[in-house]
């Protein structure tokens, strides 16, 4: 299940593996996402395969700037405030890392 926000800037996608569920969530800051709302009078569904495809890619390009981003919040989590309002946000986001895998 797929949904494009009116102003199609925002996307997500909503997908069941028998395990659960998956949710995918993409803002655009500059540009806005050309999505087919209906092709030749229907809509548009992936199969099993294509979802899988797409779920791989993601994953693939994503993994990488996750790991930057945590090395990031490791090192900055030793030199920054905790009390300051980025140490919180920083020992916060540390503290929910392992819900986001």
């Amino acid at each position: 299940m797929y949904f494009v926000i009116a102003n199609a800037t925002k996307y997500k996608a909503l997908y069941w593996n028998k395990t659960g569920f998956f949710l995918c969530y993409k803002r655009l800051e500059k540009s806005k996402f050309k999505w087919p709302r209906k092709l030749n009078g229907r809509v548009l569904n992936l199969s099993p395969q294509q979802w899988q495809w797409l779920y791989a890619a993601r994953q693939e390009l994503s993994l990488p700037i996750m790991n930057k981003l945590k090395d990031w919040l490791d090192k900055s989590a030793l030199s920054v405030n905790n009390q300051s309002l980025l140490g919180k946000a920083i020992h916060y986001t540390l503290g929910q890392w392992s819900n986001s895998r």
